[in-house]
This record gives C-alpha cells, structure tokens and sequence, in this order.
C-alpha cells in the first residue's frame, strides 16, 4: 500500500475533494461532469467549464492505483465515476472539436490540450474496462480535439504547447491513428523551438518556475508514450534551471517568475526522479519537506477550479509513479541567467533570487539549520490623487546588467510605474458580452482573435505612469543591499507610496494563493518616505540585510538625496 509514499496524504484530500465536485448520480444528465457551479449549484453559470474535467485523469488513477485511505481502488462505482467524467468532456466538447474554459464558446487552447490528454490518458489507463462503444465515442471526441489542436498554437506560453505535444501523442495511442502521431512530432518541435537552452519555456515573455513544473510533466509524459524523442538534453537543462530557483526552505515561486506562481508540480520530476535524475529528486525531496512542513502550496491551498485543472490528477499520478529512493541532496550553484534575467545569488549564510525581468523583484533566504525567507521586496505600489494605482512590478522584460565590483556582485535595473487594472469590466458590461459568446464568438476564428486580445490587454497590457524606479543590489558575502531611488516626473500629479506585498500585479488566475512566508519578510516603508517623495518628488532609500553571528537582521532608512 506504498508505505512512505510522500503523495499519499495530500492525494488523498485531493481525492475526497474532487469526489465532491463530481457529479455522481448515473441518472442525472450531467453526470460526470467536475464543475459543481454548473450540475449542483446551477444558478451562478450557464455552461459547464471544461477545464474541470482534467480531474477524470485523477479518478482514473484512484480507481487503479492503490494507496492507504484510498476508497476507490478496485470498486466497479469509482470506474463507472472516472468513465463517467470522460464521457461527460466527450459529450461536451466543442462541435469544431475545442474545449471552453471561462466562458461559452471561447475555443480555449489550453484547455482543450489539457483535457484532452487527460481524456486520452484516462481511457488508456481504464484499458479494457471501457466498453467499447463508449471507447469508440471517446476516440471520435479525442479526433475532434486532436484536429483543433492541429489547427491552432499559443506561442506566447511554452506550457500549453508542451501540453498538445503530449495530448496528440495520447491521442494516437488511443485512436491508433498516425496522422495524429505526426502532429505530436511536430508540436513538439514547435514546443523545442521556444525553449531556451538556459533551461526554461517562455511564458508570456519570461521564465516562471510553476508553469515551467507543467512543462516538465507534460514533457516526461510525452517521452513515456513516445519514447527515444530527444528530450533528455532538454529535461534535464529544465529540471537545473528549476535546482537553482527553487528556495533554501523548498519553497517554490513568488513574483519573480514572469506569472508569479509559487507551486511546483511534481508528477513530471517523479518521472524523471524514478529514471534515475539525481536533481529532479533532490528538488523533490527538498520541496515535499516544505509541503509536509506546511510552508510550500499543496493541492490543500489550491482552489476547486485549480484543484482540478492542475494539482489532483498531477499529485495522484506522482503518488501512482513514486519509487522508494534514497534521500538525495545535491548542490546548485548560484547563476546569472541572462536571456532569463534572474540572478541565483549566495553568501555566507543566504541564498536569493533577484529578477532583472520583473523590474528588481527580490527574494533572500536563510540558509542556516532552518532556512527560511528573511526579507522580500518586490517593488511599490504608488496612488494619485484620483485614487488610480501603479506598480514598479510589470510584465517580464529584458534589461539590466550585471557585474562584479569589488568582492560583490552588483545588480542594478530601472524601470517605469505602470498602471494596475483593477477593473470588472463584467459588471458594466455582461449583457454584450453574453450577446458576443451567444453570437460571434461561435465562429473559431472570431473567438480566437478576441481571445487574444483579451489576454494581452490583461495580462501584458498596461499604461505608463510618470513614476520612475531605479533599484541596486549588492550581494556580498555576509549582506545584501538594496538601494532605491524613486523619482516623480515634471508635471505629473501628487502620488502616494507603499511597498510592495506578495500579491501580484499581474493577472494570473493560478496565482494568489496563500503561502504562510507572506506573513514575514516583507519590510514596511521607513518611516516618513511617503512624506519625503510627496515633499521633494525625489527619493532614495536603503534596505540592508545583514547576516551575523545572531541570525539575520534587516535594517531600512531613508538615504539623503
């Protein structure tokens, strides 16, 4: 019953939760579909979102998997719940063969590739437990998929192109169809060609650690149904890229990853892990203890739609995969990835991360008996006086410089306040946009287009302030320095500043999620440096963590102009 397998207890809650989100009665119309807002609730959305039933994969899993406190292996029930969820994306998909996620008939790339290899795989894995005119029905759905995804690509975000790779070659399996084997080839390469030989996949501009775990798992699961594909070289430059940022304490992500992500998801690593990838285990090693300690994300901290698009059927196929091993520690050593614009930095007794590309983010750690996060700066916020509000923090972007200036290594970046969308523009606007997705968005190419525009106003698309940041580090061996000059522009308006939390400016719906080192680290402004900038439209200030024979201390003041 796979005794001091580290998935289990986390699986198993994972399991309990998306078991209630699944609609479980055989006679209901929307029986096995995952998304409870729609089957149970039936008031708060019009169309099932497809991006829940990813989870089939997981109830799959469950059903053939066995583990302690799991109530589903080997019961006939839980089979008919897994084929149920499966049929229910088969039925529901799109007539152009794509799959919806945040609203009817958005034609969503990512989901329709993420749930479509969970479809293919669940079916693969059930094998001769699916009848086989539900088989037939599923395969007919998964060509549909499968020719959708031919048809389309979302260059912006490696993840999802590394996602289709992986679908189209479940895909083939499952249908037993070539055509569909040849497109998984050339998806791949597709996949290849925006991955960067420092070892990380665009996404949306930069490096993000959380999205580059998905890329990984979807990788190591297309190197499993189409083995000998060359992707040894660049698993393993992802999974050292991955080595040096994940954090003293086995945490992963915070906003100096382009989508601010602070998840790593290790059903990928667990592969590589059991073919005998010494840094994919030490990584998993060190991560799982953050989890089982309850500093790192689970499944636990996730949300239903989260739960079920990412982390249940990820932590139950690496709890089905996991191989007992010895405890493997190994040695990452500080890096400048240039074209990535991060920094993996070290002293004495730290470790940090520096983001050139998120405009200065900065994270620093203990590397002492308890590793911890002892400081965080991640830039400013700054309000007018019409209530607007700007960040330094933006979309990831090259700029910067390095270098080593006498016994330290010395960062320095500048950029410009940007604004910060806060707006629902559904609360104003949810009739036209119901008439749009009733009409126009029926037509592929139309949603398309629309879609991308939605996601780069959202996400990339953000309005100047005349608020300018200049930020130095200096990372010597017992302190780091972090010196800021913030300067208003001639003619602009009176603005008001405050630091920098851990919430993203960013638009990234898998972001936001509690971790508890959001309660530390994070300094407050020095006092009187709102004052001094509202004043003098000029200031300069210093943040210097110093490492000593008592532990960390961080000091903060204002610098005279």
């Amino acid at each position: 019953m796979n005794p001091g397998n580290p998935y289990v207890e986390h699986g198993g809650r994972a399991l309990a939760r998306v078991l209630s989100l699944l609609d479980r009665d055989p006679t209901s119309p929307t029986f096995g579909c995952l998304d409870r807002a729609f089957w149970h609730y039936k008031t708060l959305v019009e169309f099932p979102s497809l991006s829940y039933q990813e989870a089939a994969l997981g109830l799959a899993t469950a059903a053939r998997t066995p583990f302690a406190g799991n109530p589903c292996h080997g019961k006939e029930t839980a089979v008919h719940w897994a084929r149920g969820a499966v049929r229910f994306w088969a039925r529901r998909l799109g007539r152009d063969g794509s799959a919806d996620e945040w609203y009817a008939h958005e034609h969503s790339f990512v989901a329709t590739a993420f749930t479509a290899y969970a479809a293919a795989a669940a079916t693969l894995l059930l094998g001769d437990l699916v009848p086989a005119p539900e088989k037939g029905e599923v395969g007919k759905a998964l060509e549909r998929a499968g020719a959708w995804l031919i048809r389309h690509e979302n260059p912006l975000v490696g993840n999802q192109t590394c996602g289709a790779a992986a679908a189209l070659a479940a895909i083939a399996r499952v249908t037993g169809l070539a055509r569909y084997e040849t497109a998984a080839k050339s998806k791949l390469v597709r996949a290849i060609a925006v991955f960067d030989d420092e070892g990380w996949f665009r996404e949306y501009g930069g490096a993000d650690l959380g999205y580059l775990s998905v890329a990984i798992t979807y990788l190591a699961r297309y190197e499993l149904l189409v083995p000998g594909s060359g992707l040894a070289e660049p698993l393993a430059r992802a999974v050292r890229f991955a080595g040096h940022l994940l954090h003293p304490d086995g945490t992963a992500g915070d906003p100096t990853g382009s989508r601010n992500t602070q998840y790593l998801l290790p059903h990928g690593l667990e592969i590589l892990a059991s073919r005998g990838s010494r840094e994919a285990a030490a990584i998993l090693d060190r991560h799982l203890d953050a989890v089982a300690g309850g500093r790192a994300l689970s499944p636990d901290g996730v949300d239903d739609r989260y739960l079920s698009f990412f982390f249940a059927s990820n932590w139950l196929a690496a709890l089905a995969d996991w191989r007992p091993r010895e405890r493997e520690e190994f040695d990452f050593p500080p890096a400048h990835f240039v074209r990535a614009g991060l920094l993996s930095a070290a002293g004495t007794n730290y470790r940090a991360v520096l983001s050139l590309a998120r405009q200065g983010a900065l994270a620093v750690y203990s590397t002492s008996d308890d590793p911890r996060r002892v400081f965080a700066h991640f830039g400013y916020r700054a309000r007018s006086a019409d209530g607007r509000w700007a960040a330094s923090q933006g979309p990831a972007e090259p700029g910067g410089e390095v270098r080593d200036e006498g016994g330290e290594r010395v960062a320095r970046v500048q950029t410009r306040f940007l604004a910060v969308d806060s707006s629902r523009p559904l609360e104003r606007l949810i009739l036209p946009f119901k008439l749009y997705t009733a009409t126009l968005a029926r037509d592929d190419r139309v949603a398309g287009r629309v879609g991308r525009w939605l996601k780069e106003r959202k996400i990339l698309g953000r309005a100047p302030w005349p608020l300018l940041l200049s930020r130095t580090v200096r990372f010597a061996p017992e302190a780091v320095r972090v010196e800021d000059e913030l300067r208003v522009e001639r003619g602009a308006g009176p603005v008001e500043l405050l630091a920098e939390g851990q919430a993203s400016s960013l638009h990234v719906p898998s972001s936001r999620f509690f971790r508890p080192d959001e309660l530390d680290g994070l300094p407050p402004l020095p006092a009187g440096a709102a004052q001094e900038l509202a004043r003098s439209r000029r200031l300069r200030l210093e943040y210097v963590v110093r490492f000593g024979e008592n532990g960390p201390r961080v000091e903060a003041r204002i610098l005279s102009p």
